[in-house]
């Protein structure tokens, strides 16, 4: 098998003059099955393809945060059937297509004991079938095009991120040592929705950020793994916003998925591809905090139908431009660690 892409290549094309002397192996710690077509183990073959084409030794795969009413959405037991005996290249967290679905359809004012004891059996019985986390779960998630497609179907979902059931489902991570995959798209005020994400957003975009603070400091125990870092569709997760949060918050992580780069503080690379320095530096002052993940959903026997389908190339842009001792944090050392991976 293939390691991760080839550093000395890469090194040369983007005109650094050092490289890895041992290529990365890499841990992608989200990847989908594409709901269109639900034919998941033909859609494993499609991903173990990709993962020996660019070297990656595991993947996880974690659903994504399912509205309610979605027709197609899976989770645990879908995973579980899938995977079968490939568990040597594959691991799961799940929650995406059920707890996640009660949790936006639950007013905050309505949660009672029984909703909560019956959010606590499901998020339980998710773990008892070896999911090494929950999520993919949301409080503020963008409509975008791309995840209009197929069987995803997404609009925009929110709620309040000190939401009771988040803050349950905090608890139980913390009481069984699991972290939770969480997307967030953060606003640390109300500002007018960008032209680009006005259709299927609201005219104005609340501020979030006090109450996703809420839900940090709720239980300290509780991991938090902050998807998507790095392509923020509404550009508020800068290096300073993140040097801030993960400082006041040492349960806070987060993945690396990097679609492209551009001029904008929110992406790490710039448009020829270079790593800035201030996400640089942020790399290497919190660089036990950091994975990288691809946010691809599969389907069986062809590329994927949604996601930034170069993320796993714009990784290996990032992970060459760090010493090797961080890049090998990034790549899969912090994923051992965050999930417990075997070695």
């Amino acid at each position: 098998m293939k390691r991760f892409l080839v550093p000395v290549v890469l090194a040369s094309a983007l005109g650094l003059n050092h490289a890895h002397a041992e290529p990365l192996q890499f841990v992608d710690t989200q990847a989908q099955f594409d709901p269109a077509d639900v034919n998941y183990s033909a859609s494993l073959v499609t991903m173990l393809q990709e993962m020996d084409r660019v070297g990656i030794r595991r993947m996880l795969i974690v659903p994504p945060p399912f509205p309610p009413g979605t027709a197609r959405a899976y989770d645990a037991e879908d995973i579980v059937r899938a995977i079968g005996e490939r568990t040597d290249r594959f691991s799961f967290l799940a929650g995406g297509g059920s707890l996640n679905v009660t949790l936006l359809d639950t007013s905050p004012d309505r949660v009672t004991d029984k909703v909560k004891a019956d959010f606590r059996a499901r998020a339980e019985a998710i773990l008892a079938q070896g999911a090494l986390g929950l999520g993919e779960v949301t409080a503020e998630h963008l409509s975008l095009p791309l995840m209009k497609q197929g069987g995803l179907n997404h609009s925009h979902s929110t709620t309040t991120a000190d939401h009771p059931l988040l803050l349950l489902l905090a608890d139980i991570a913390a009481e069984k040592g699991v972290p939770i995959d969480i997307h967030f798209d953060i606003f640390p005020r109300t500002i007018p929705t960008p032209e680009r994400l006005r259709s299927g957003n609201p005219a104005e975009l609340a501020k979030n950020q006090a109450a996703f603070e809420r839900l940090l400091r709720h239980n300290p125990k509780a991991r938090f793994t902050w998807a998507h870092l790095g392509s923020d569709p509404a550009q508020q997760r800068t290096p300073e916003l993140m040097r801030d949060l993960l400082e006041r918050h040492p349960n806070l992580y987060a993945a690396f998925r990097i679609a492209n780069g551009g001029p904008h503080p929110s992406t790490v690379l710039d448009a020829q591809g270079m790593l800035k320095p201030a996400w640089r530096k942020l790399i290497e002052d919190f660089s036990d905090r950091f994975t990288v993940h691809s946010d691809m959903f599969y389907v069986p026997g062809g590329p994927p139908r949604r996601g930034p389908r170069q993320s796993h190339e714009m990784a290996g842009k990032l992970l060459v431009q760090l010493p090797p001792d961080l890049a090998r944090k990034l790549a899969y050392e912090n994923a051992q660690r965050l999930y417990r991976l075997p070695e």
